[in-house]
């Protein structure tokens, strides 16, 4: 799926790399945090995911990296509820304005300071 993405203009680095590109802002004191939880099969992530993969269908089995049964397999197990499946990653990054910076409000109703 990753492959799929990619070429739909997907950048599955963003999250990884967003503390980095606050930084280069100016931004400091910069926290990141990752998260990943374990999706049951039948739960509302692995419907989410089972959803995902029948909409690239098509695409995935064009690339050849697995067969019509092996997909069909895979998205029973989606529906196993003895199946675990990792979460993507959910990043929260913060950061703040260095002290007596002066950064151009977007609105005009952001102050300064």
């Amino acid at each position: 799926m990753q492959r799929v993405m990619a070429s739909r203009g997907v950048n599955a680095r963003y999250g990884r790399d967003l503390a980095a590109g606050m930084r280069a802002l100016g931004l400091v004191d910069i926290r990141a945090q990752g998260r990943m939880t374990m999706w049951q099969g039948g739960s509302t992530g692995a419907r989410l995911l089972r959803a995902n993969f029948e909409q690239l269908r098509e695409q995935l089995l064009r690339i050849g990296l697995l067969t019509p049964a092996e997909l069909d397999d895979d998205l029973a197990r989606l529906d196993d509820p003895r199946t675990l499946i990792p979460s993507p990653v959910m990043w929260t990054v913060c950061g703040r304005r260095p002290r007596g910076s002066q950064w151009p409000s977007m609105s005009g109703s952001v102050p300064n300071d």
